[in-house]
């Protein structure tokens, strides 16, 4: 059909037929791929699908359709070509002639071309319009997300809403909207009115609750992701950040035997994660549990980075908790070296401690000092600590 096509004066060129050509040898590159086919014969065919579809997008004034518009320009964008697909779309809301989804895929075009000042001005004149339909609220939520433009992707959630409320999808996502604002309460009032929230919907109210200082609403949360994903057979839904997440929140909550398990469930799915083999083996070490096991498990963290400052505090303390204060220190003087980004409180106050046991009172004042400038979370422990330090009863 497309030779035949080819051969007729009046369509030669014509954008249906480029189109519909670019849209053929697109999808019978990737028949010939799964087929293993010889990779020149499927670059040959991609080079062709390219070549119609920079023809397509010169005619794009005269398609009929806006959704073939926007087929061609997802196959420039998967291309690499997203330059071209922009100029064309640009050109036809220029003219006038493109919708909302076409300028939704315009301002997509211009993320993937790292124009983020053009993609939001773009955005803008279209989500100010008056009459905007509902269903392209989500999609410029989701863009001005993408643009870390949390207020205006807020917004544009808050307004899908009012035309869905039912809409789970788009609860999710404005609450997680909500968290990364720093609007916990928010977020939660958004999730509580569906009755069924899904594992993942669950798991959110966890994040939110913690961020809200109620880490046993928190726990009850996660527990109940966990059998909801366990009822589903979701097993995809069990990863290392939820067993950290649920792990570090046990771990908040004084429940040192559950932090060490659910830590260890984390192990088992990626046993050479760096963060996962530091977190472990940290816990273990605060709670003076196998300390053997601590050690390797960090050390294996540590060799992976060997610059990170939080693996090298995990070093120093499994060495403080076996009584090794010199290695302690050593390893500690490297932790606070990659401290790059601003000493940490909680390093700070395990530098104070090691000091202490070296016997360098006037350093292991200095650091609970700074510890507590920074904002220890166990800031009562280390003036207690200071205390001693200056000879006060304990």
């Amino acid at each position: 059909l497309l030779k035949t096509a080819s051969r007729q004066a009046a369509l030669r060129g014509h954008f249906v037929v480029e189109h519909a050509a670019a849209i053929f040898y697109s999808a019978l590159a990737v028949t010939e791929a799964e087929k293993a086919k010889g990779e020149k014969h499927v670059r040959d065919l991609e080079r062709r699908a390219l070549d119609h579809a920079r023809q397509a997008a010169a005619k794009a004034d005269s398609a009929d359709r806006e959704s073939d518009v926007l087929g061609l320009a997802g196959l420039l964008m998967d291309r690499e070509e997203a330059e071209l697909a922009v100029s064309m779309l640009a050109g036809l809301r220029r003219a006038e002639k493109g919708g909302a989804d076409a300028i939704l895929f315009e301002a997509k075009g211009l993320l993937l071309l790292e124009r983020v000042e053009e993609a939001a001005a773009v955005l803008a004149a279209l989500t100010d319009r008056a009459g905007l339909q509902a269903h392209v609220l989500p999609e410029a939520g989701r863009l001005y997300a993408e643009m870390e433009h949390f207020p205006r992707a807020a917004e544009m959630y808050e307004r899908a809403l009012l035309a869905y409320p039912a809409a789970v999808p788009v609860r999710l996502q404005l609450a997680y909207l909500y968290l990364r604002m720093d609007e916990p309460r928010k977020g939660v009032a958004t999730l509580l009115p569906v009755k069924a929230l899904p594992p993942s919907g669950l798991r959110l109210l966890g994040h939110l609750y913690r961020r809200m200082g109620r880490n046993d609403r928190a726990l009850e949360q996660l527990r109940a992701a966990e059998q909801a994903a366990v009822e589903a057979r979701d097993t995809a839904f069990f990863s290392t950040d939820f067993y950290l997440f649920y792990a570090t929140v046990a771990e908040d909550m004084k429940m040192p035997e559950d932090a060490i398990e659910l830590a260890r469930k984390a192990l088992a799915l990626d046993p050479e994660d760096p963060a996962v083999c530091n977190f472990l083996g940290y816990i273990l070490a605060d709670h003076n549990r196998d300390l053997g096991v601590a050690e390797a498990l960090i050390a294996k963290a540590v060799a992976a980075e060997p610059d990170n400052d939080a693996f090298l505090d995990s070093l120093a303390w499994v060495f403080y908790r076996q009584g090794r204060f010199d290695a302690a220190h050593e390893a500690m003087n490297r932790a606070l070296q990659a401290s790059v980004g601003g000493l940490d409180a909680v390093i700070l106050d395990h530098a104070g401690d090691i000091c202490r046991a070296l016997g360098l009172e006037v350093m292991a004042r200095w650091y609970w000092e700074q510890a507590l400038e920074k904002g220890a979370p166990n800031a009562a422990d280390v003036r207690g600590k200071l205390g001693v330090a200056a000879g006060e009863s304990p």
